[in-house]
């Protein structure tokens, strides 16, 4: 069972890094904005992890992984309902740089706890069941999200992204 609360780290990042792509339009809109302007959110959100998460993988090596992996999705949960309050790009922009920078660790930690879970010969099952999180994204928490989107207005994946990293923090606490 801890090996696969581990899996909703990367869900939750997974999900809160794509999940208003499906909306880029409709945000666009709203806004005032160029579609191809909304969707450098999706570029600002990868370069910040880029760049944060070797730098603070680094810098807060010798803090405890759980309790900054807990930290992160607090984080993820606090960004994107700061996302859904938004009302101009740049603040959204800004917000997504944030949550990007820190985001960036969520792999790597869960990764490095789930090997330091199982024994040695366990290791590539635990990666891949830490991965495997990423890919629920993709299957479940994008799909889910634009249809939110769809029914609801796009500020509703940010809630939505907000709320799985919550639970996500909760239960690997």
């Amino acid at each position: 069972m801890r090996l696969f609360s581990l899996i909703l780290a990367p869900f939750a990042f997974g999900t809160s890094a794509f999940v208003f792509v499906g909306l880029i339009e409709p945000i666009s809109i709203e806004l005032g904005e160029s579609v191809p302007a909304v969707g450098q959110l999706q570029t600002v959100f990868a370069l910040a992890c880029g760049l944060g998460g070797p730098i603070l993988a680094r810098l807060l090596s010798r803090f405890d992984r759980k309790y900054l992996l807990i930290l992160v999705m607090l984080l993820l949960t606090l960004m994107n309902l700061i996302s859904a309050l938004a009302v101009d790009l740049a603040s959204i922009a800004i917000i997504r740089l944030i949550c990007g920078f820190f985001a960036g660790l969520t792999l790597p930690l869960a990764t490095s706890i789930a090997v330091n879970m199982v024994p040695e010969i366990k290791r590539p099952y635990a990666i891949a069941m830490v991965l495997g999180g990423y890919t629920l994204a993709f299957m479940v928490g994008m799909p889910v999200g634009s249809m939110l989107g769809d029914f609801f207005g796009w500020r509703s994946v940010f809630w939505f992204a907000g709320s799985i990293a919550m639970v996500a923090s909760i239960i690997i606490a």
